[in-house]
């Protein structure tokens, strides 16, 4: 996990706040060891095929997102009220405008009231150590603007004074105890948000709208049997992000699903038009395989080739190929997904 990767900086800060300073070369084994999970971690993905191209961000949304996630974390971590699995990106991040000023002032004053303590010093550099693999100053994936889980480890640090002034006296023992019992009422509550994922994505688009709440809706929608209500949550997310892969691929299935085959070939003719990817030629060519032959292996040969790992499309492709009466070739495809996953 990233965040765990910054464990010997926290160590340090730490350290920090207790020693005026701290002996470096007792941290080079922890160093190593982060270098040493970062590298497998690298390794593996490569290995998997999951490995994700990284950007760097434009000045302007970089600053925007990390001020703003510096702020949300505490303040969703002291109130946690409107919660959602998924917070879209801000308008304003991208531009230099009076939310990144107000979001830098927050962040200006709250360090020049800690740095009366150096505790709350020290305590304030793990927070920020912690979060910073998921501040965005490195992008990769879909664009957010923060997310709850990210809070779980840089918030220990919010945890952790709080205990220490709470257990100074009875009255604030109690005021503890109120406020923890509140915080748990709040907790059981988004629990059963999280109950399924109909009703997390139902709240997650009521809390925080975005296109991909919406996209998410729908598909659960789609897999409980409830089609139509699902084609419209999902017809919304490609129309307010058509850039957005997915979408395309699952409105495309549940017309499908539907029986509604020529608009499940249209979605996915406009997904390859708004966002090309391997799996919307592989799903329209197999769709079209069924009355234009040479224009579904034309497709799913280009899937094979930008995924030639995928043993499914091959089998897809090796099916195109036999009706077409190119059995050779249909035998090579078929050969080849064999080797892939012998248990086909």
């Amino acid at each position: 996990k990233p965040n765990g990767l910054t464990f010997p900086l926290v160590l340090l800060a730490a350290d920090a706040t207790r020693r005026r300073r701290p002996d470096l070369k007792i941290y080079a084994p922890y160093f190593a060891l982060s270098a040493a999970a970062f590298a497998a971690t690298a390794w593996a993905s490569q290995q998997t095929g999951t490995s994700t191209t990284f950007h760097l961000p434009g000045a302007a949304w970089g600053a925007g997102q990390v001020l703003y996630g510096l702020l949300f974390y505490p303040w969703k971590t002291l109130w946690p009220s409107g919660l959602a699995a998924y917070y879209p990106p801000q308008p304003w991040f991208g531009s230099w405008s009076w939310q990144i000023a107000a979001c830098g002032t927050g962040v200006v004053a709250v360090c020049l009231l800690l740095r009366r303590s150096r505790a709350a010093a020290g305590l304030a550099a793990c927070y920020a150590l912690t979060l910073l693999p998921t501040l965005g100053l490195v992008s990769h994936g879909i664009l957010y603007s923060a997310a709850d889980r990210f809070s779980y480890l840089p918030c220990l640090a919010l945890a952790l004074p709080f205990g220490a002034l709470m257990a100074r006296s009875p009255a604030r023992i109690a005021f503890a105890a109120v406020w923890l019992i509140t915080l748990g009422t709040l907790t059981w509550h988004q629990c059963l948000v999280w109950q399924n994922p109909i009703s997390l994505w139902s709240e997650t688009a009521r809390r925080s709208p975005s296109a991909l709440a919406k996209g998410n809706l729908g598909g659960a929608l789609v897999n409980k049997g409830f089609v139509e209500n699902g084609v419209t949550q999902l017809r919304a997310s490609v129309a307010e992000d058509p850039s957005q892969t997915i979408p395309h691929e699952a409105l495309g299935a549940a017309l499908s699903r539907a029986g509604r085959e020529d608009e499940a070939r249209a979605a996915w003719r406009a997904g390859l038009a708004a966002a090309p990817s391997a799996e919307l030629s592989a799903l329209l060519g197999a769709s079209l395989t069924k009355d234009d032959i040479a224009a579904g292996i034309a497709l799913l040969r280009s899937a094979v080739l930008a995924e030639p790992e995928h043993a499914s499309w091959r089998v897809d492709l090796g099916d195109a190929l036999a009706r077409g009466s190119r059995n050779v070739e249909a035998r090579r495809q078929y050969t080849v997904a064999l080797d892939l996953e012998p248990q086909l």
